[in-house]
């Protein structure tokens, strides 16, 4: 896993942690924009940031 997608996906965890879901959202969001356009990662893996993504903003609302 690449530095700095790594940081994204855990700021999205602090930040999840924290109660903070807009700002979770946008950390994962950018891990998979990262995970879509760097080699070594599956879909998987961008299936699951975005999902997360999408999770933290419904439960933003």
């Amino acid at each position: 896993m690449d530095l700095l997608q790594g940081r994204s996906e855990r700021f999205g965890q602090v930040y999840e942690a924290r109660w903070k879901k807009h700002i979770a959202a946008d950390y994962y969001q950018k891990a998979a924009d990262f995970a879509k356009v760097m080699p070594g990662f599956d879909k998987g893996s961008v299936e699951y940031y975005l999902s997360k993504a999408r999770k933290m903003r419904e439960e933003k609302k």
